[in-house]
């Protein structure tokens, strides 16, 4: 406090106490509605300083949830980036082995007629224009 501040305390004081000397009943009054409002007041100041701290408590577990919810985001972005990648991986498998099958198949059967090289460049002609087995079969099949 500063000497300012001691001597409005002191004047307060001694206004209390001539006023305690002229009305004791009223002073008494003033003296229960000081301490009743003095109790009242710290109580709002604990339970202001109660709020402040579970302010303080919810603010953390809100920003550990966001955490949460961003690091499940991130892992489900990843993981569907990963399913998108296996499902053309396998479509990429699923082509070379119908690749494969035709050639397999129509040099099974055609090599005694034709030239193998040849059957395997009509098989890779008609994999890369999309013909499925059965188109390729049927368009080496005739071939002149």
């Amino acid at each position: 406090m500063n000497t300012a501040q001691l001597g409005e305390k002191a004047s307060y004081d001694t206004y209390l106490a001539a006023e305690l000397a002229v009305d004791p009943p009223q002073s008494s009054t003033k003296r229960t509605q000081a301490l009743t409002s003095s109790f009242a007041h710290a109580a709002l100041e604990r339970q202001l300083g109660t709020l402040k701290a579970d302010k303080g408590e919810l603010e953390r577990k809100l920003k550990e949830k966001t955490l949460k919810v961003e690091s499940l985001e991130q892992d489900r972005r990843w993981l569907a980036d990963r399913e998108t990648q296996e499902r053309n991986e396998k479509e990429q498998e699923a082509a070379k082995w119908e690749e494969e099958k035709v050639i397999h198949f129509v040099l099974d059967h055609f090599s005694p007629w034709f030239d193998p090289y040849w059957i395997i460049d009509i098989c890779q002609t008609c994999s890369l224009i999309g013909l499925s087995f059965v188109e390729s079969y049927t368009f080496i099949r005739f071939q002149p």
